[in-house]
Parts: C-alpha cells; structure tokens; sequence
C-alpha cells in the first residue's frame, strides 16, 4: 500500500494510472484507513481524462460510506466536483461525477456545500441539454438525492428542473409524439395542444422501461411537499402518470401513487386531477391492490379531499369512491381514518344523489353502529371536573328526609302530609 501511495504522489501518468488501476477493486474500508481520499481528491484537478475518470470511479464508490464522505468533505472534494461535472464534457466522465455527486449528498453537510458551489443549476443545464438514456438517469437519481429540502427544490424549479421533469414524463407517453410536447423552441406548450386522441382499439401498450422508473421515484421525492407553482409544472403529464399508477408491478404505481396524493394536497389542482381519472385510479388502487396500511391511509385522505369539490364528488358517487368510504367506516382495522371519513361526508350535506349512494352503500346502519358504540362506552359515566372519568351513582332519598318549601310569605319551612 505504501507503493500505491507513493506512485499517487508523482507527477507521471503512467505511474498514478498504474496505482489507481490496483486500487480499483479494494475494500472501501481500507482504502479509507489508509488515508487514500486524502491522496484521490487532489487527483481531480488533473488536466488527464483517464485520470480524473478513474479517480471518480473510484471515489464514487467509496463516497457510500459516511466516514469517506467526512473524509472528502474534509479534503475539500465538494468544489473539484463540482468543477468537473460543470466544464467537461465528455459522456462517461460525467456519469461517473453525477454518480459521485449522488453519493456525496447522501451527507447533509456535503449536499448544503453542493448547493453552495451551484449544483442547481449544473443539473438545469445537463438535464434540459443532454439526451442520452444512461446519463438521464444518473441525473435524474442526482435530482432525486439533492432536492432533500423545501429550499434545495426551490433553487431546483428555479433553473427549470421542475419543467423539464414534466416534459420528460410526457415523452414517455406513447399517446404523444414528441413534435407535440416540444416546440420550436425547445419550450412546452400547452398541454391541450399536446395530448392526443387516443383510439380505444389501438391503444398502444406502455413499455416499463426503467427511465420511466426512475422518472417516478424522482417525481414521487420531488412533489412532497411542492408548492403550487411546482406542482403545476409536473401537472402536464399527470394523465399518463394515472396510467402508470394503474400498472400491476409495484415499483411502477407505488410511486405513481405518491405523485397523486402529493399532487392532490393542492385545492386548485383537484378539479384537473379529477378530470384525469384520479378518483377512479385511487377506487381501484383500494380496491384491487395489497396496500399496506400507509398506502391505504394516503389513498383514503386523498379521497376525502375530493370530498371538497362539487365535480369531483359526482365522480366519487359515479366510480365508486363513496362505496369506499362507507367500506372504510365499517372496517374496524380502519379506526384510525373514522373521523377523517365522517367529517369528509359532511361534504355532501346538500348532494341528494350522492347521499343516496351513500345510504344504499350502508351508511345508515354503520353510523347508527357508532352511536351505539358511543352510548355503551359512555352510559352510567360521567367526566368529573379533575377529568378522572367515575362511575356516577345516584343515592336513594331517606323518609326522614323532607324537602324545603316556600309559602307566600317567602318563610322556608318543612313540608308535611297531614293524615286524614
């Protein structure tokens, strides 16, 4: 190891490319004991693209582990990077430094350092640019690791990230050509203008490729907690997401499903959502998929909040969704999502025919059921001012024992029964 160590320190590229290539396949463990991020960071201000491509091999795998990560912050790796992934160009050196950069902002220190150096709008740049599948993927798990705050997305959206992510999703539709979702000038247009009219019998079948995987884990990270503005820019291709929820495999519409309900926390959205098929999607996703109770306590809220447009109660009461709700209500494992559902069906106070199908779904009998459950948990008690909850007992009144009354004269005096 001394050897490697010392042919690291030289200026010949044959010697420094000899040692990097016995490094290569080492435990990262005992690179990292040896002192060898110290020796590999400074490596990449090298002018030599071998160099600084197998030094970032390297270093992107070692950059897994927490302890190489103090180390390369340390050595102040985060700006070298940076610099790399900002002036090269060359295809397999900025893969490997995304992929290193990805590594290195699993640190929340080095990913506050990254953002520092400008890393927002590198990935704006790279993304709008670049149209190769492989490094479109390593920029896309990059966006997904460095968007970890409601300020990193912001910087994000501002150089257009957000946008573009919207686009992408769209090219992925085989019901869209791309002439349609790109204009002349590199800009979206409206989305009306874009989506096409699908003919039921030749409806093309969806690939699951894996950009397409990827897309939706990163817009799954990226729309919590978006704002407004942020999640209009993903809403273009809302439609073809509500497909890819619909998918059997998991991966798919797992991430398909938290585009939805994050998208659905937004007022102003709901009606579009609707008009996308969404309640229907959210319908069949409880009904026909193993969700786990996480999964099923999102699909509930999100159907509650549809509760609040008059549109979007027409399409419960139409697909399905108010059956659910009452389902939910008689589902003893559902306790948890009682209140949440019976203050959502406050919603329909003054829909006639949507209380209809409330009732016809059995409503009445499962509220009538929470009544009985209330009256047997609180008959013969009552909650003291301490807020200890006793048994209330009632004394019987003793014959001795004669109640006050007052005459005309306003004289307190004991009543009395005169026998006859």
């Amino acid at each position: 190891m001394e050897k490697i160590k010392f042919r690291l320190k030289s200026d010949e590229t044959k010697s420094i490319l000899k040692s990097l290539n016995d490094i290569r396949n080492r435990e990262t463990e005992e690179l990292e004991r040896n002192g060898l991020v110290e020796l590999l960071v400074p490596l990449l201000d090298k002018t030599n693209s071998k160099i600084i491509d197998h030094s970032l091999s390297i270093l992107a795998n070692m950059l897994l582990d927490q302890r190489v990560r103090n180390r390369f912050r340390l050595s102040g790796g985060a700006p070298r990077l940076v610099k790399i992934i900002n002036n090269l160009e060359d295809a397999g050196v900025l893969k490997r430094g995304f992929r290193a950069v990805s590594n290195a902002a699993l640190d929340p220190k080095l990913c506050r350092l990254l953002h520092q150096q400008g890393i927002a709008s590198i990935l704006g740049k790279r993304l709008k640019d670049d149209q190769e599948e492989q490094l479109t993927l390593v920029l896309l798990r990059c966006i997904r690791i460095v968007s970890d705050s409601n300020q990193y997305r912001a910087w994000l959206d501002e150089e257009g990230v957000y946008e573009r992510l919207g686009t992408l999703m769209q090219l992925q539709d085989p019901n869209i050509s791309q002439e349609a979702v790109v204009g002349q000038d590199g800009c979206p247009v409206h989305p009306h203008a874009q989506q096409l009219v699908p003919d039921p019998a030749n409806t093309p079948t969806i690939p699951i490729t894996e950009l397409i995987k990827t897309l939706l884990k990163c817009l799954a990270k990226v729309t919590h907690g978006a704002t407004l503005i942020q999640a209009g820019k993903i809403m273009p291709a809302i439609a073809f997401v509500t497909k890819l929820a619909g998918i059997s495999q998991r991966e798919v519409w797992e991430h398909g499903l938290m585009i939805l309900v994050n998208l659905s926390q937004h007022a102003s959205l709901r009606p579009s959502l609707g008009n996308a098929g969404v309640v229907g999607c959210l319908v069949d996703l409880f009904d026909g998929t193993d969700l786990t109770p996480k999964e099923t306590g999102h699909v509930i809220t999100a159907l509650c909040l549809y509760c609040r447009e008059s549109v979007n109660r027409v399409k419960l009461r139409e697909l399905g969704g108010c059956r659910v709700l009452v389902e939910v209500l008689n589902d003893e494992t559902l306790s948890n999502l009682h209140d949440r559902v019976i203050n959502s069906l406050l919603q329909f106070m003054y829909d006639n025919h949507s209380l209809n199908v409330l009732m016809s779904s059995g409503l009445i009998p499962s509220l009538v059921g929470f009544l009985d459950q209330v009256n047997s948990e609180l008959s013969g008690k009552l909650v003291c001012k301490t807020g200890k909850v006793e048994t209330e007992t009632v004394e019987p009144m003793e014959s001795s024992e004669k109640p006050e009354v007052v005459d005309d004269s306003g004289t307190r005096r004991r009543w009395s029964r005169r026998r006859r």
